[in-house]
């Protein structure tokens, strides 16, 4: 089957950074089953910005399935403003939305690169001091833009939607960021309820329906991206998904 993956760094990196060859990540499991797999995620992405490339990475390429791997950028409790974390982040990013020139160790970018770490620092102390936290982007306008994605996905192909949510809190962030764990279940909750409007064609996977049968560290051991055994249990569900789709079977 065709399928495309859209979403951000949780789509395609694996941490601890992948050691042999045997560790890969769900899209590479998907394809090493036979499948036509195109992975268009794009770190630090958010689904408003997605929405932007929908037509020349997804649509015209009239996939079978559809991934949508989003919400950890958006609703997640921060302490920063998304443009100075971004300016402090040095020749990392490298897709069309965040991708800077290679950035040279001169006198002045250093000083650059100081002052935003700086700026950074102190937004999020005083965020810390004062008891402050905020989204990205709202839950709300989060969630309004996935239902307009949803319905131009359904629109324009014949694709099935596999919605991924957001991956549980682990105790280090919640301990960090009160609340979090609160905010991503429900935030989850939400995504179910959006995707549960489109029953014939979108399918909601919650992360928690495997994550918590484990250690969470031992699959997102940085609280954000799936180890090499997080991706494999991912694409254990998605293939389950797939094979349900494939053969026309109620998809569970």
């Amino acid at each position: 089957m065709k399928i495309c993956i859209l979403g951000n760094s949780v789509g395609f990196r694996i941490r601890p950074p992948r050691n042999t060859i045997q560790e890969m990540t769900y899209s590479e499991i998907l394809e090493s089953h036979g499948h036509q797999v195109r992975n268009v995620s794009k770190s630090a992405i958010m689904l408003n910005e997605a929405f932007a490339y929908l037509e020349e990475d997804v649509i015209t390429f009239f996939p079978d399935i559809v991934i949508l791997h989003y919400g950890i950028v958006e609703v997640s409790y921060r302490r920063t403003f998304r443009w100075t974390n971004n300016k402090t982040i040095v020749n990392y990013y490298t897709n069309r939305f965040f991708a800077r020139a290679f950035t040279f160790r001169t006198a002045s970018n250093t000083i650059v690169h100081f002052l935003f770490r700086a700026l950074n620092s102190v937004t999020r102390s005083l965020a810390t001091l004062l008891g402050f936290q905020w989204q990205w982007l709202s839950t709300p306008r989060f969630l309004m833009v996935l239902q307009a994605v949803l319905e131009l996905i359904s629109k324009e192909t014949k694709a099935v939607i596999i919605v991924i949510g957001v991956t549980p809190c682990s105790e280090r962030m919640e301990n960090i960021l009160k609340g979090s764990r609160k905010n991503i279940a429900q935030v989850n909750a939400d995504m179910r309820a959006i995707c549960d409007l489109f029953p014939s064609r979108v399918k909601y996977l919650d992360p928690d329906s495997f994550v918590r049968e484990r250690n969470i560290d031992d699959l997102v051991p940085d609280g954000i991206h799936f180890s090499a055994e997080g991706h494999r249990q991912v694409a254990e569900k998605l293939l389950h998904l797939i094979e349900n789709v494939s053969s026309g079977q109620p998809k569970t």
